[in-house]
């Protein structure tokens, strides 16, 4: 799930949190268009440090590289997030769809290409020995 929160807008999270991205480590690739993303949005060092280290973050980590946009106390994040809802919500709903879209413009087509090339390489890496080993230590745990 780590990935798929650097495609959403806001991300709120609990201060006991954790974050891990253990692809490396099962002998997979990143998907998600990650190879892109976390760079973007947390920089080349810090996106290696997640992406092929496997490091481990906690809520306020992540706020400050990034990944996530506003912590919480453990236990309120929902409500933080339904109140966030309800503002967006009192918005002008073409005027969001509009920025939004703008936004996400300038990385756009380099998103579709990455998720084309991760998918390509994470199906070839499913099937490795490297991945095949990997899985069968976490089934034995």
């Amino acid at each position: 799930g780590t990935t798929l929160l650097l495609h959403c807008d806001s991300v709120i999270t609990g201060r006991s949190a954790t974050f891990k991205t253990a692809f490396v480590d099962l002998g997979l690739v990143p998907e998600a268009a990650s190879t892109v993303t976390m760079p973007l949005h947390l920089g080349a060092r810090r996106a290696a440090d997640l992406l092929l280290m496997g490091e481990v973050l906690k809520g306020d980590e992540a706020r400050e590289c990034g990944l996530a946009s506003k912590v919480v106390d453990d236990g309120t994040a929902l409500d933080e997030a339904l109140a966030q809802a309800e503002r967006l919500a009192g918005k002008p709903r073409d005027a969001l769809r509009a920025s939004k879209r703008l936004m996400r413009a300038p990385w756009r087509n380099q998103v579709k290409a990455a998720l084309e090339r991760e998918r390509e390489v994470f199906s070839q890496r499913l099937r490795s020995e490297d991945c095949q080993a990997a899985l069968n230590r976490l089934s034995r745990r």
